[in-house]
């Protein structure tokens, strides 16, 4: 009875965990824990630097696409008139009078002003113009008539260009509204236009690049001069800084300053900064330099940038296509 006693007990005691067995188990447990939240924890850091190194490519392609879309037209409807000597003159939104005497204005190495036919406003109607005997000169009759309306104050409305036409890229100066009728300010070259083929119209006006802040977020606006601060065109976002380079007589200057120049450069190269959205841990310190492609010298810098958002350069190129 006793050896039958013993062989049960020895059965049931083989059925559990001891203490010792369940705290290694725990320590085993606790350890694989541990380094699966790791390697979790550390794959969610790389994800989101991964997602906002994505973010800010994306963002930094959107502002190369748009500001050469937009450099591109620059000089449309008014270089051959700056060759000339006239002069533009009017008001920028929040600041004071400026007059603008060639197509590329104001450069410098991080901002510029530049000037073309950026909106059709509405074409000559020849079969108004042609019941009026004799038509007046430098006069038209508008149809089709669009947005910003043209006025004669000194805002950034008041310079139109005619495409096509024999005239060259000529602005002028409306010299009076009513309606749908416009009178320029009496301008030789316009006599050069032939009005019964009913060019286009096209509102001409500066628009000076430039990266301002919204709240605590830096922003690539396109300021153009003929509409109110609140009409600003955003090009893209969280767009730390810009800089520019121009072409004149086979050589890249970083900033000019004459006339005569400004009106000679052929090609502008730009560089553009974005950072991230948000913040990442880790995102780590940043320095960038901009070397000249032929002497290899520094020409610009930037940084250091150790506020934990990631930072990212993108360059783009563009010939001016309406100056040759």
């Amino acid at each position: 009875m006793i050896e039958s006693h013993v062989l049960i007990d020895s059965k049931n005691r083989s059925k559990g965990l001891t203490l010792v067995e369940l705290l290694i188990i725990m320590v085993i447990m606790s350890l694989i824990m541990g380094g699966l939240i790791a390697v979790f924890i550390s794959h969610i850091r790389i994800s989101a630097a991964e997602e906002a190194r994505i973010d800010v490519q994306q963002n930094l392609r959107i502002a190369v696409d748009r500001m050469k879309d937009s450099l591109r037209q620059s000089g449309f409807g008014c270089h051959d008139s700056f060759e000339d000597d006239k002069i533009m003159s009017g008001e920028e939104p929040q600041k004071n009078n400026i007059d603008i005497s060639s197509f590329i204005s104001h450069a410098s190495s991080d901002s510029m002003i530049f000037t073309y036919g950026f909106r059709k406003v509405g074409e000559v109607n020849w079969n108004e113009l042609e019941k009026i005997d004799p038509v007046p000169d430098n006069f038209i009759i508008l149809k089709n008539k669009r947005t910003p309306s043209i006025t004669t104050g000194s805002e950034f409305k008041r310079y139109l260009t005619l495409f096509p036409s024999t005239a060259g890229n000529r602005f002028f100066e409306v010299e009076e509204v009513s309606g749908n009728e416009i009178t320029f300010v009496h301008d030789e070259a316009f006599d050069a236009i032939e009005l019964e083929k009913e060019p286009d119209v096209y509102m001409v006006s500066p628009i000076r690049i430039m990266v301002s802040y919204s709240g605590d977020i830096p922003v690539l606006y396109l300021k153009n001069f003929a509409y109110t601060s609140a009409q600003f065109w955003i090009v893209a976002e969280n767009i730390k800084k810009i800089w520019f380079q121009y072409y004149v007589d086979g050589e890249w200057l970083n900033e000019v300053n004459d006339t005569d120049l400004l009106q000679k450069i052929r090609k502008i190269r730009f560089w553009v900064l974005g950072r991230s959205i948000n913040s990442v841990s880790g995102a780590g310190e940043y320095n960038f330099e901009i070397k000249d492609q032929d002497t290899e010298e520094i020409i610009y810098q930037a940084g250091p940038f150790n506020d934990g958002h990631i930072y990212m350069f993108s360059q783009g190129e563009v010939a001016l296509r309406n100056t040759f």
